[in-house]
């Protein structure tokens, strides 16, 4: 597999790469998809609707696989606060759609979402307002540090991506070890 160099590119260009790349399959699967996968969609719209939280982060069409996961459960201290306060509500409606529409989950791992990560990673994340609030405020700063931390943070994003989409050898369940070594 060929590396490349994250410095090659500059961030802006990088960023646009993953959501062009996000758009595509998109495109492609909307064009390719089965019939219950619109339908799905469109509830998982409304299941988001209903707690009044914009599902945009993770399925708009300028969503990134990785900008929009820093941001996941709110940019700022009121829509965390929203977010969290509402989250059983939405993963008990987001829950049944993948029984109705078995190939959404398959579409959705094409696009960069897992369902199950994304309720576990909101748990964690929701555990604690300060941290996660320090934590955007942190993120938002580009020190050195961070910007390490987001260089490695792509590379180790486009490992993973070659092993799932060429050899196939990582499950979903596993993308986020692979990507925090």
């Amino acid at each position: 597999m060929q590396q490349i160099n994250a410095t090659q590119c500059t961030q802006e260009d990088r960023m646009l790469l993953m959501g062009k790349g996000s758009q595509l399959l998109g495109f492609m699967e909307g064009v390719c998809g089965k019939p219950c996968e619109t339908e799905a969609l469109q509830s998982l719209a409304q299941c988001f609707a209903v707690i009044q939280v914009s599902p945009d982060p993770i399925l708009g069409v300028n969503a990134s696989i990785i900008d929009d996961k820093y941001t996941v459960v709110g940019a700022n201290e009121s829509e965390y606060t929203k977010f969290c306060s509402n989250r059983n509500k939405l993963f008990s409606c987001l829950g049944p759609l993948s029984s109705t529409c078995p190939s959404l989950l398959d579409k959705f791992n094409l696009l960069g979402i897992d369902l199950t990560g994304f309720e576990a990673l909101s748990s964690v994340l929701c555990s604690d307002k300060d941290k996660y609030i320090k934590g955007l405020t942190c993120f938002k700063t580009q020190t050195p540090a961070i910007t390490t931390c987001n260089t490695q943070s792509m590379n180790n994003m486009r490992t993973v991506w070659m092993n799932r989409f060429v050899t196939g050898t990582i499950a979903p369940s596993k993308y986020l070890g692979k990507l925090c070594e």
